[in-house]
């Protein structure tokens, strides 16, 4: 079996485990695999604080609806999550 396919939830239930919560303009906010974001955007070497950020909301948008009215406060607060988690765990 692959990566790919071992990353796959087997059920509802599973997947449910996948989404982790932040918050957009004061709403909670469901994402999908937010680790899995946070993991591949770290695997690249990034100069510049703007690639990070796109790669972020570009990652978000491939499992996760994001709205284009509210993609600037995505970006943002999923840079400061990624920043948080980055320099707490090492990610």
């Amino acid at each position: 079996m692959n990566d790919e396919n071992e990353k796959k939830p087997c059920c509802t239930a599973a997947a449910s485990r996948l989404v982790q919560y932040i918050t957009v303009n004061g709403k909670q906010v469901g994402i999908s695999h937010l680790d899995t974001i946070f993991e591949e955007t770290d695997k690249v070497d990034y100069t510049d604080e703007l690639s990070i950020r796109e790669k972020l909301l570009e990652l978000t948008k491939i499992y996760n609806y994001v709205p284009s009215t509210v993609e600037k406060q995505y970006e943002n607060v999923l840079f400061e999550e990624f920043k948080k988690r980055k320099d707490s765990i090492g990610i």
